[in-house]
């Protein structure tokens, strides 16, 4: 009898140690489940700050063909308001600039780049005889047309540098682009193969802790049936008569 109940007890100590070793291992599940919780969550925050460059560099793209356009338009509007001075004016004064303008003599003197004065006398001596208010007006043209000269080539210049900044923003976005995109790619599959992996090991971990669930309700059932042997066996019945005799001499 005495070996029976010794018996008894190192079950019910295997038992327990059993039933703490699961509850470890539920546990682990979960502080697991939570750490892959955590990894999807860093995941998708990772996603969207990649959006929120790349929105970014959108905008800033965005922003530089405004600037360029702009650029576009003022030198289009530049080119609209010469061509109406040039064909602005009486017939014959237009036709008389552009006589002058033609001049092989006045090109040469441009070229070795002569005073103002000597540009206006050479202008109004081949016009012909003019009023003093017709000379000031001939002079502040011509004015008006060497200045218009010089600010369209500076237009011209800014748009040329505001074109060539724009191409290379472009094509420097387009590789960034690419470059995010390939970056998300590779991290999108890392991200999915560290995940599958988790998942499996939680999977394995999972069967692992049903398998030992259908093993403890295995000796939990040969404990039920050795608990109940005992409660019917002739011996243990004797045992406890006496147990009961005995207690009641004690409470006499």
């Amino acid at each position: 009898m005495k070996e029976k109940c010794n018996h008894i007890d190192r079950d019910t100590i295997t038992k327990e140690i059993s039933i703490e070793r699961l509850l470890h291992k539920i546990r682990n599940l979960e502080n697991e489940k939570k750490f892959l919780l955590r990894f999807l969550e860093n995941k998708k925050n990772i996603e969207l700050e990649y959006k929120k460059a790349l929105e970014t560099q959108a905008a800033y793209v965005n922003s530089e063909n405004k600037k360029s356009q702009f650029y576009e338009n003022e030198w289009l509007n530049m080119k609209s308001l010469e061509y109406s001075l040039i064909n602005s004016g009486k017939e014959p004064l237009r036709q008389s600039l552009e006589m002058l303008y033609d001049d092989s003599n006045i090109n040469v003197l441009q070229k070795k780049k002569k005073n103002s004065n000597e540009y206006h006398n050479m202008y109004i001596y081949k016009l012909g005889g003019l009023t003093r208010n017709q000379e000031m007006f001939i002079i502040k043209l011509i004015e008006d047309h060497k200045n218009l000269n010089k600010e369209r080539s500076i237009i011209s210049k800014k748009y040329n540098e505001a074109v060539d900044a724009n191409f290379q923003l472009y094509q420097q976005n387009e590789m960034l682009k690419a470059q995010n995109i390939s970056l998300l790619e590779k991290n999108k599959d890392l991200v999915n193969e560290e995940l599958d992996k988790k998942l499996n090991a939680l999977n394995s971990s999972l069967i692992y802790v049903q398998k030992e669930n259908i093993q403890l309700q295995d000796v939990l059932d040969q404990y039920s049936k050795l608990i109940k042997n005992i409660k019917d066996c002739p011996d243990m019945k004797a045992v406890n008569d006496e147990l009961n005799k005995f207690a009641n001499y004690l409470s006499i």
